[in-house]
C-alpha cells in the first residue's frame, strides 16, 4: 500500500508495485478501512512527518513499527503512539559514518546487497528525472521542481552527463 494524491502518482505507485493507494491529502484511516484494513503493521514515512503524524498514529497497529526518513519541523506528540507500544525510528544513511559505530561496515554490505538486487532486477529505483550539468541554474530548476509539490520519485543532479 502507498499514498498518492494525483492520478499520475497513483499510477506511478502501482507501477512500482503498490496494490492499493490512499490519498495522503485526506484522512488516512477511513481510506485504509475502505481498502479492507483496520490497521497496518509498518509505516514508512517518506514525506512530511508532522503533516501525517496523526493519521499514521491512527493507522498503526499496536506493537507496530513506524520509520521516517524526513526531518520534523515541529515537535512530534509521541503520546499518540505510546499506548500502542509502537516502535518509532529515524533512518539516516550516514549515521554509522558520522558516529563511527561499531557496525560501520554494515553500510557497505547493505549498499552492495542493494546494488546486486538492482542489477538482478529485483528492485526498482525511484529516479524519474536527471538534471545536468550541475550549475546554479540547474540547482534553481531542482528547487523549483521540489517546491512545486508535483515531483514524482526522485531526481539526480549530475556533474556532467556521461556518454
Amino acid at each position: 500500500m502507498a499514498t498518492a494524491s494525483r492520478q499520475e502518482t497513483i499510477d506511478w505507485c502501482k507501477n512500482m508495485g503498490a496494490h492499493y493507494t490512499i490519498n495522503h491529502r485526506q484522512q488516512l484511516l477511513p481510506q485504509l478501512q475502505e481498502a479492507g484494513y483496520d490497521e497496518v503493521n509498518y509505516i514508512l514515512c517518506l514525506a512530511n512527518t508532522n503533516e501525517h503524524w496523526d493519521g499514521m498514529a491512527e493507522c498503526i497497529k499496536p506493537q507496530g513499527t513506524m520509520c521516517a526518513i524526513v526531518e520534523n519541523q515541529e515537535e512530534i506528540d509521541m503520546t499518540k503512539i505510546r499506548s500502542k507500544s509502537v516502535t518509532f525510528c529515524w533512518e539516516f544513511m550516514f549515521t554509522r559514518a558520522i558516529y563511527k559505530t561499531d557496525d560501520q561496515i554494515e553500510q557497505h554490505r547493505l549498499l552492495t546487497q542493494m546494488a546486486e538486487k538492482f542489477d538482478q532486477g529485483e528492485l526498482k529505483h525511484t529516479m524519474t528525472k536527471t538534471l545536468s550539468p550541475i550549475s546554479a541554474e540547474t540547482l534553481r530548476e531542482a528547487h523549483r521542481e521540489l517546491e512545486g509539490g508535483r515531483m514524482i520519485g526522485k531526481f539526480v543532479i549530475e556533474w556532467s552527463r556521461v556518454n
